[in-house]
């Protein structure tokens, strides 16, 4: 079954969730999966994708790889370590047998052309992996559930929408949220013109610069300058903004960071309330 198949078979909507460093991406992924919304960490799948299962420890450097039967769905993730070794004709593992991260990323991070080799490799997975986890949980969700009409006006906090001059204060509706939708969560996704295209809308996660400094230096114990040479590789929220449908500004504490989320969510979903 081709891409545009898989595509054209979906029922829930997808939104992507994406944002800069140290915007506080994963903490709107938590709220959003405590209001019952499910979610997919791409970043972490792509990780999970590298990981050498034990019994494979041993496995020849340019080995075939295979689908990993996990968990008691008997869902298939690929083990693509392999693949990319043979591709780049290296391998990529410590002494211990385990994937070797920091070694694959000198490689792919100073060659663009070998980069664009394992993205070849991983976005094709990727996007497999994430169809069936979305059908999963379209499976899994009731017909007739909804998440909570509980829709609060962002105290101190607005939307931006495209097309606006100006960010607009989300007004409450009424309309409960629809239940048909699930989350994609990647950092890169669109920074990459090859990256398939599994989202119907995308929401940004935005924070004053010195607040996603001083949480990337606690977070990962380093300097302010290691910090802003990350920041400089990534595209800034003006690069996206034609493709955003949505921010929230995660600059508050967790329960007013909640209700923006709530609010957005309502935004997205019901655009024709926002303005009412």
């Amino acid at each position: 079954m081709d891409m545009k198949t898989m595509n054209d078979e979906k029922k829930s909507t997808v939104i992507l969730l994406s944002g800069g460093i140290g915007s506080g991406k994963s903490a709107v992924r938590r709220i959003l999966e405590g209001m019952g919304v499910p979610c997919y960490d791409a970043d972490s799948a792509v990780k999970d994708f590298y990981q050498v299962p034990p019994e494979r420890t041993a496995t020849a450097f340019g080995a075939e790889s295979r689908p990993e039967r996990l968990g008691s769905g008997g869902s298939q993730k690929p083990f693509l370590l392999p693949e990319v070794e043979s591709a780049l004709g290296q391998e990529f593992r410590r002494a211990d047998g385990q994937f070797d991260n920091k070694a694959l990323a000198a490689v792919i991070f100073s060659d663009s052309g070998k980069l664009k080799t394992v993205e070849n490799i991983v976005f094709p997975a990727l996007f497999a992996d994430f169809e069936r986890w979305r059908k999963s949980s379209d499976m899994a969700s009731v017909p007739d559930k909804a998440l909570p009409a509980e829709a609060e006006s962002v105290k101190g906090g607005s939307v931006g929408i495209p097309g606006l001059t100006a960010h607009v204060p989300v007004k409450p509706t009424k309309a409960p949220l629809s239940a048909d939708v699930v989350v994609f969560e990647s950092a890169t996704a669109l920074d990459k013109p090859d990256f398939p295209k599994v989202w119907d809308k995308c929401l940004w996660v935005d924070a004053p610069e010195e607040v996603r400094i001083e949480r990337v230096m606690a977070r990962d114990r380093c300097t302010r300058e290691q910090v802003l040479s990350r920041l400089l590789l990534q595209s800034p929220l003006e690069a996206h903004r034609s493709e955003i449908d949505a921010i929230i500004l995660n600059d508050c504490t967790l329960p007013e960071l909640s209700s923006r989320v709530r609010s957005v969510l309502n935004c997205i979903m019901h655009p024709l309330n926002l303005c009412k």
